[in-house]
């Protein structure tokens, strides 16, 4: 039913970056790719959502993103970029994958988020908004601590869905990194944080591996019928 096209991002200053992938694969974008996926979107009636941000392993992209929703300009210019974008392109709608604001990124995430609104109002686009979210729900360090609690009381208008990715759980949570009682128990968390159960989307890994991050297996290479895959 929908395709989340990953990823795009800004440039510094906030506008859309939609050219360079091969000579810049974290900031660049295939104009391309993109268009082959956006029409075969069409032909099948499919929801196309593009993703902005998106984890890589330097957080370039997540602190690219915390700069620019710093700076009320720059956050401006991203949002209508965006918003523009999806407009031209037929897009359904937006995927906020920012991996992860902290500190004082969370409230400069809302503002990117009431950006991003004040926008698609402005250019009377009929667009949804998703945002994702990490599962890890307990210990010191969890991602129940990286999203305002504002935008599921005040705010929550800002928000149409929340993807919840529960997977990647450290080796303290269970022996495996995705396991049925850790999704549960993220979704929960999140509840008790107060986003409604009606809108999140579990997030579940097409690979299998240890909390170790070891063994890992894709799912287009489970062999057979063996128990053990």
């Amino acid at each position: 039913t929908d395709v989340a096209y990953s990823f795009i991002n800004p440039n510094w200053d906030g506008s859309l970056k939609t050219t360079g992938y091969y000579s810049d694969p974290v900031f660049g974008f295939d104009m391309n790719k993109f268009t082959i996926i956006k029409d075969g979107c069409a032909s099948a009636g499919t929801n196309l959502w593009v993703a902005l941000g998106g984890a890589d392993k330097d957080h370039a992209r997540d602190n690219r993103l915390g700069d620019v929703s710093a700076n009320a300009t720059y956050r401006v210019k991203l949002a209508t970029d965006l918003v523009t974008f999806c407009k031209n392109n037929g897009v359904y709608g937006i995927s906020v994958d920012w991996e992860f604001p902290d500190g004082a990124q969370i409230a400069n995430h809302v503002l990117l988020l009431e950006a991003i609104d004040d926008q698609i109002t402005a250019q009377n686009a009929n667009l949804k908004v998703s945002v994702a979210v990490g599962g890890e729900y307990k210990g010191s360090a969890n991602h129940l601590s990286y999203v305002s609690s504002s935008l599921f009381t005040s705010k929550e208008h800002l928000v149409d869905e929340w993807h919840v990715m529960a997977y990647d759980f450290p080796n303290s949570y269970n022996a495996n990194h995705s396991s049925l009682a850790d999704a549960e128990g993220s979704m929960d968390g999140w509840k008790n944080k107060g986003m409604a159960y009606n809108k999140m989307l579990l997030g579940v890994p097409f690979y299998g591996r240890d909390a170790a991050r070891t063994g890992e297996k894709e799912y287009d290479n489970l062999l057979g019928s063996a128990s053990s895959n």
